[in-house]
């Protein structure tokens, strides 16, 4: 899927991305669009009905949805695309990767615009294309209106549009290749979790369940097409849209993927490390809980239980959804778990007499040679949630739950104090408790709120 080979890249100016998308939006909203593709659908129902079997010389290639807007737009916005999800930064602002993300997704999806006129009259739809005009009346504009669904929301497709995902199959699959590989470059760290995996989740809920099985039959119907072997025929007789497939091919030219066999199935080594870095930083983020962060999550774990989706924000209903959704894209069997229990397995082989968990590890944390000999005969697993903090923890970066400036001018007083008195950090690794001062905690908002409002009680009272 990557044939990207650029020696370097420069991101187009904001202009040209901010008139690209109106481009993209108003192209997208064309009235025209979604009449030709109820067309090409009523043609293939005739032809189907009639029993007609479609051959190179039939009406069959002759049959475009696409107007010649989109049609000449295909190539390069093909190849913005790619480059902008190949090269684009991630971590910067108004980076040119989000433009094209939103611009790619409109693309995708056609379907989501709705119309001012709720007639299915083609000549009203194509004067609701027409620029923009005011009613004097109602003071409303009378124009086509492209929407931007929310990540929780389902997708609108209708097997109609299947003709427009024929002429646009690898616009679908190239850059969501790409996407999955460059995805883990996001920050799913606790101040941009909720950001970055609703990133995620709006790219995979365009890829519903019927999206990816019309993705993967001419998927399929493209590589028999091509296929080796005295079975192989013209896609022309193999299935009526395929004409449109080889039309977008021939679009594309030298930027279209090589001729053999592709398939959604080949994405999932880069979705399980997706998945993987996801649940990763999510337990991390659930370890480093305290008992407040504690009793929220499972305060909203239980309004998420009495309303359903009125809450969207229990991360762990979400995780489920983001999984459920990845097994559908790139065919997960249905056991599938992203980081399997390696507990359990290190119980189980406890029980076994297979492992000595003091004889693994020495006190410091560090791998013995039996260690290392029992994780290559598979005995025991690495799991990345054992990983503990290596270091100071009062030297620590800032967390989320703590105000920046206290923690430098709280630091500053423990070493301080600690240097007068003499204290250090207690050598004994095996003590929990340092023999010094630690002034951090006061840093945490929630210990500051605490000591407000019991010193204004206290007031009150005295």
């Amino acid at each position: 899927y990557d044939l990207i080979k650029v020696k370097s890249y420069s991101a187009p100016p904001y202009q040209v991305q901010r008139c690209l998308h109106k481009l993209v939006a108003r192209a997208v909203s064309d009235g025209a669009l979604a009449d030709a593709v109820r067309d090409t659908s009523a043609g293939l129902m005739n032809m189907n009905n009639m029993n007609m079997m479609p051959t190179a010389t039939s009406t069959t290639t002759t049959l475009v949805c696409l107007g010649p807007v989109l049609h000449i737009m295909q190539l390069p916005f093909y190849n913005y695309i790619r480059t902008a999800f190949r090269h684009a930064s991630i971590h910067a602002r108004q980076s040119p990767f989000y433009t094209a993300l939103n611009d790619w997704l409109m693309w995708l999806e056609p379907w989501n615009t709705k119309y001012a006129s709720a007639k299915k009259d083609p000549k009203q739809r194509l004067l609701d294309s027409l620029p923009a005009r005011s009613n004097t009346k109602t003071k409303t504009l009378l124009t086509p209106t492209v929407t931007y669904p929310k990540a929780n929301q389902r997708s609108l497709y209708k097997p109609e549009w299947e003709a427009y995902i024929a002429s646009n199959l690898h616009m679908y699959v190239v850059p969501l290749a790409i996407f999955l590989r460059r995805a883990r470059e996001l920050d799913f760290s606790p101040k941009f979790y909720r950001q970055s995996l609703n990133t995620v989740l709006k790219v995979f809920r365009v890829f519903s369940p019927e999206v990816v099985q019309v993705i993967n039959k001419h998927l399929a119907l493209r590589g028999r097409g091509r296929g080796r072997g005295p079975q192989q025929q013209p896609p022309q007789q193999q299935q009526p849209l395929s004409g449109m497939v080889a039309a977008h091919e021939r679009n594309l030219g030298d930027y279209a993927p090589p001729e053999n066999e592709l398939s959604l199935l080949s994405c999932q080594n880069d979705m399980h490390n997706l998945l993987e870095e996801i649940y990763l930083q999510h337990l991390k983020k659930v370890d480093a809980q305290d008992f407040f962060d504690r009793m929220i999550a499972r305060f909203d774990a239980t309004m998420d239980s009495w309303f359903g989706s009125a809450t969207a924000t229990n991360e762990v209903k979400q995780l489920k959804m983001l999984v459920e959704k990845a097994k559908v894209i790139v065919g997960f069997p249905a056991d599938y778990e992203v980081m399997p229990e390696s507990r359990a397995a290190s119980m189980e082989a406890q029980v076994l007499g297979m492992m000595d968990p003091s004889k693994d590890r020495t006190a410091f944390g560090i791998l013995t040679d039996a260690g290392r000999e029992r994780i290559l005969m598979g005995n025991v697993k690495c799991n990345p949630e054992d990983v503990d903090y290596y270091g100071d923890r009062m030297l620590g970066r800032v967390q989320t739950h703590e105000v920046e400036f206290l923690v430098s001018l709280l630091v500053k007083a423990s070493q301080l104090i600690n240097a007068k008195l003499g204290l250090n950090p207690n050598p004994n690794p095996h003590s929990m408790l340092p023999r010094r001062f630690n002034l951090r905690f006061l840093a945490d908002w929630r210990n500051v709120m605490t000591i407000i409002i019991v010193y204004r009680f206290l007031k009150l009272i005295v």
